[in-house]
């Protein structure tokens, strides 16, 4: 099968002309071998088409299940450069954990000379400790936890997601590691009372991951629960069938034998 390539737009140019295609062929390997033609095209910038301003096709597509045959053309969109989401989550996080322990520092080209050397108040340290541990279990959970449905975005879009993470934390930062912060008015009592809710938030985020997995599970057990019941249920009625279709045959039989000696009477 052959199918020729062309750029969706103004210009509709033919990019390039897939040979040896087979009908099960998927969109994804449509992709790599466009990519093998054009490098600067690998499969993640690329939108396949039906026609110029159609709908994307899924990359698990077949071409037999499009109805694609042989000559027909495909209208190809670039994406433009692309970005894993993996690395975007981690440049998202890992800005603000730096951004504000830079702060923390109290460095002299944003406070003066002298800052880091005037006394903290005991809330501000209990403050980084807060902000590292959360940005730190983000970080954890997007190496080796989160599952992302797309792999890559456009790189345009880190700068948008980044500004808003990176400037409210070096917004947070600045104030609560000013040399002039002061301890809230209620002190130990509000001090304590915001880590309490803190640490609240925190579980509570942990326990609602845990009875989804739990009720996760309970719904597996009780579908299994049920699947058990209805192939007992459709056995013991096979069961049942099989027994009184053996005993009318022994009745059959019984009947059969004795029609002879009734005739003979």
């Amino acid at each position: 099968m052959e199918l020729e390539i062309i750029a969706s737009g103004a210009n509709k140019k033919t990019i390039a002309t897939l040979t040896n295609l087979k009908p099960l062929s998927t969109i994804w390997d449509l992709k790599k071998e466009i990519g093998k033609k054009k490098p600067h095209l690998y499969p993640e910038r690329q939108s396949l088409r039906l026609d110029s301003g159609g709908k994307a096709l899924s990359d698990n597509a077949t071409l037999d299940s499009l109805n694609v045959r042989n000559g027909s053309q495909l209208f190809l969109k670039d994406l433009g450069p692309q970005i894993g989401w993996k690395t975007v989550f981690l440049v998202e996080y890992i800005g603000p954990l730096f951004i504000y322990l830079w702060f923390y520092s109290r460095p002299a080209l944003i406070y003066g000379s002298n800052a880091a050397h005037l006394p903290y108040a005991q809330v501000v340290h209990c403050a980084a400790a807060c902000w590292a541990g959360h940005y730190i279990k983000r970080v954890l959970e997007t190496l080796y936890v989160h599952r992302f449905s797309h792999a890559t975005m456009p790189i345009r879009n880190i700068f948008k997601n980044c500004s808003y993470y990176w400037l409210f934390a070096a917004y947070i930062a600045y104030y609560v590691n000013h040399p002039l912060y002061t301890s809230p008015i209620l002190g130990r009592v509000q001090e304590q009372g915001g880590m309490a809710m803190f640490i609240v938030c925190c579980l509570d985020n942990r326990l609602l991951m845990l009875s989804q997995l739990i009720r996760g599970v309970f719904i597996e057990i009780k579908i299994n629960h049920v699947v058990l019941i209805r192939t007992l249920h459709v056995e013991l009625n096979e069961n049942t069938l099989i027994f009184r279709k053996e005993n009318y045959l022994k009745n059959q039989v019984a009947v059969s034998r004795l029609t002879p000696n009734a005739s003979l009477r």
